[in-house]
């Protein structure tokens, strides 16, 4: 059976951590869903490319764009979402977000 895959746009809750005796890399992300309701998801990633990248550009409340895949487990306080990330990378157009560097783009600029 095929794991269904998410996208999640949100800050980083914890500075990323090795796993796995550097294997893995693993961080949660809080992801705001409405008014004062935040959703959190343990990502882990395997990639080395994506741990090194990860590791140099993110931290604590750095926002991240994670794609991934769901694996759903239950614990003794309910249901809870784990997801291997695929790709990490900084929100907005291009990869490009708040937190890394960008043109401005003036709304004349944009052709329709």
């Amino acid at each position: 059976m095929a794991k269904p895959s998410i996208v999640i746009v949100g800050r980083l809750g914890g500075d990323p951590e090795e796993i796995a005796d550097g294997k893995g890399l693993k961080f949660s992300v809080a992801a705001n869903v409405g008014k004062d309701v935040t959703d959190w998801y343990n990502v882990t990633v395997w990639d080395s490319r994506q741990k090194d990248f990860i590791k140099k550009y993110f931290k604590k409340g750095s926002s991240a764009l994670v794609t991934g895949l769901v694996t759903l487990y239950k614990g003794e306080k309910g249901q809870y979402i784990n997801v291997e990330g695929i790709s990490v990378q900084f929100p907005g157009v291009g990869g490009q977000g708040k937190d890394t560097p960008k043109e401005d783009v003036v709304k004349d600029d944009i052709k329709f």
